[in-house]
């Protein structure tokens, strides 16, 4: 599991962290490049743990796949549209 913090993989800046994803990878983005977004059924975040999930399938039957965990050791309560899907 990848932390999310400066420098990799996220561009951040004292006003604004933006982190991106590749829509080869994380495939239910494939319609979304070059588009921001937050956490949805494919993308999941609990502010308690800070772990990011990908979902591929949303509320199918998979699992999410925990990848990363924002913040630490605090993590942030919300999480905004601060995800840019990348090709």
């Amino acid at each position: 599991m990848a932390y999310c913090s400066w420098p990799r993989p996220c561009r951040a800046n004292r006003w604004w962290t933006l982190c991106t994803f590749s829509a080869s990878i994380f495939g239910a983005f494939a319609a979304q490049i070059g588009q921001t977004i937050g956490p949805n059924a494919n993308l999941t975040y609990n502010s308690t743990t800070g772990v990011l999930a990908y979902d591929a399938d949303g509320a199918g039957s998979t699992l999410p796949i925990a990848f990363a965990i924002m913040g630490a050791p605090a993590h942030p309560a919300a999480m905004g549209s601060d995800f840019l899907i990348v090709a």
